[in-house]
């Protein structure tokens, strides 16, 4: 049995330790795919070995024999740097958060195209996490569109639940 009780702590461990694949491929993918990024850096290592040792043909003093030792180590573990690492999946919590951001950000925009108002110029209007490049005489309506849309939504709050509001003109 569950050491935890009540609903609010389940939904925050859940929310918490359960992750979710953000790779950008299906997650039945990768399993296809990550051992073939590994064999292909893996093959990438010893092609530039395998090319190093050609040009070593021949006879040699032992100064060459070091140094061709020691630009093959070299080159194999910068190699080995720049190899693939897998990366870990996000969790839940995270995900949730990302998606309701995206999600805002599309209603900006969709907004702003909607009253005609396009996403470049030198003011930048921001409120709380958001913020849209506009030109000047947009700016007023672009505070508008954005406060309405983030008061529907529950990320819009800063700590004292007062939208901040701020803008600046910049790269001029």
């Amino acid at each position: 049995m569950s050491r935890v009780k009540s609903p609010q702590q389940k939904k925050r461990l859940s929310l918490a330790r359960d992750r979710r694949n953000v790779y950008g491929e299906n997650d039945k993918a990768s399993r296809k795919n990550v051992p073939r990024a590994r064999q292909r850096s893996q093959m990438r290592i010893r092609r530039s070995t395998k090319r190093e040792l050609r040009t070593a043909i021949g006879e040699f003093d032992e100064l060459g024999a070091i140094e061709a030792e020691s630009r093959l180590r070299d080159r194999a573990k910068s190699l080995k740097s720049q190899s693939f690492e897998k990366t870990r999946d996000l969790p839940l919590g995270i995900v949730i958060e990302r998606q309701e951001h995206s999600r805002i950000y599309r209603a900006i925009s969709a907004a702003l195209r909607r009253e005609s108002i396009q996403e470049v110029g030198p003011y930048r209007v921001s409120l709380g996490r958001f913020y849209v490049s506009v030109r000047k005489q947009d700016v007023e309506r672009t505070v508008e569109i954005i406060s309405d849309i983030l008061k529907k939504s529950k990320h819009a709050k800063s700590g004292n639940g007062e939208l901040e509001r701020r803008f600046w003109l910049y790269g001029l």
